[in-house]
Order: C-alpha cells, then structure tokens, then sequence
C-alpha cells in the first residue's frame, strides 16, 4: 500500500534529517493555528517552514501536484539531502504520515513551475539547472 510505503520511508529518514523534532513540533503549531489544518494549509506550511529553516539547513518552499489527483500542492525541498519534505501530505488521505519526508524522485510529487510562481515559493532553478 501507498501510504504503508510512505510511512516507511519517512521513518527512515526523520532519523537523517536533524531538525525532524522542529517539524514536528511546527505540525502541531499549525494544526492549533488553523482549524482545519491540514486541508487547504499547504503554502501556509510551506512558507513556515521555509522561514524556520531555509537559512539553516537550505530547505525552500516548493510546488506543483500532488500526483494522484492531480491536485495543486505546495510542499519544502532539502537541498542538501535532495529530500523532499511535506507537513500536509495527509490531508490527500489519512493514512500518509503527519511529516512525511521522502526521496526527490517519490512519484507523488511533481514539481510545476508556474505554480511554484503562483504560490510565491522559492524556484529549484539552480538546483535542476545542475542536472
């Protein structure tokens, strides 16, 4: 199952990232601050996310699709780990972790660059411009 393989993932790398316990604890704050956290609250989560750790860790905000239904998505990208990381990935389905962290091929996400310019989240420019 998709959301087993995704918790699974995310188990093995909150062991790699090491601020797992700062979007942990960001999960909960957001959750308190919007009620109907974490449908509609992905750019929100996004941004916070960016603003807690970007300058630290080079984490930046990120969007397209959520691929499954094709729904525009709003999620964060560790440059340095190529991880992608998503604190709104449960409101698609219940089942997927409330962090989930996963590899930055996962073929859930894809990446949309003119949503990325709707969204006013940061551009993976320099990153894909290197492939």
């Amino acid at each position: 199952m998709l959301a087993f393989r995704v918790r699974e993932m995310s188990a093995q790398y909150e062991k790699e990232v090491p601020y797992f316990k700062t979007l942990v604890g960001l999960r909960a704050a957001l959750a308190e601050e919007y009620m109907l956290y974490p449908h509609h609250c992905c750019v929100k989560a996004s941004r916070k996310v960016t603003e807690m750790l970007g300058l630290q860790y080079g984490v930046q905000g990120v969007a397209g699709y959520y691929i499954q239904g094709m729904m525009p998505h709003a999620w964060n990208y560790d440059v340095q780990r190529e991880l992608f990381i998503d604190l709104t990935l449960d409101q698609f389905y219940a089942g997927f972790p409330t962090v989930a962290i996963m590899p930055e091929d996962i073929f859930l996400l894809k990446i949309d660059d003119n949503i990325v310019d709707n969204f006013w989240l940061a551009r993976l420019d320099e990153r894909r411009g290197a492939r």
